[in-house]
């Protein structure tokens, strides 16, 4: 966790649709989420579902073990755990426009295309 994060966007076109479209929907998309606020209501309600999955996360004894290992290894203390909610919970609409704008760049990226064994793709 030293360097920057990895999002990955993973889709399968519909019958009839090659990836090239599929790909060219993303990078709309993408463009998008750069260059359009988020809605305030859209942020809310994904925090509230960050905050459920986190919680609902760690109800077992065995989820919380490895979750209080995965802090302690890669992040340096475990007791994070605890705290990593409130991280998310502080995200604003100008954090998430800031980092669309810096990090969602086509010189960040890497696109492939997996094509099903007889299929021909239209890419290069």
């Amino acid at each position: 966790m030293e360097e920057p994060g990895l999002l990955l966007i993973n889709a399968t076109a519909m019958q009839g649709h090659g990836a090239d479209t599929l790909e060219k929907e993303i990078e709309r998309e993408i463009e998008s989420l750069r260059t359009t606020p988020a809605a305030a209501k859209e942020l809310e309600k994904i925090k509230n579902q960050v905050e459920s999955s986190m919680t609902f996360g760690k109800q077992r004894v065995d989820q919380k073990a490895d979750l209080l290992a995965h802090y302690a290894t890669l992040r340096g203390d475990p007791h994070q755990l605890n705290r990593e909610i409130e991280r998310y919970v502080q995200v604003t609409l100008e954090d998430i426009a800031r980092v669309a704008k810096q990090y969602l760049t086509k010189t960040n990226r890497t696109v492939l295309h997996y094509i099903p064994k007889g299929e021909v793709s239209s890419s290069p």
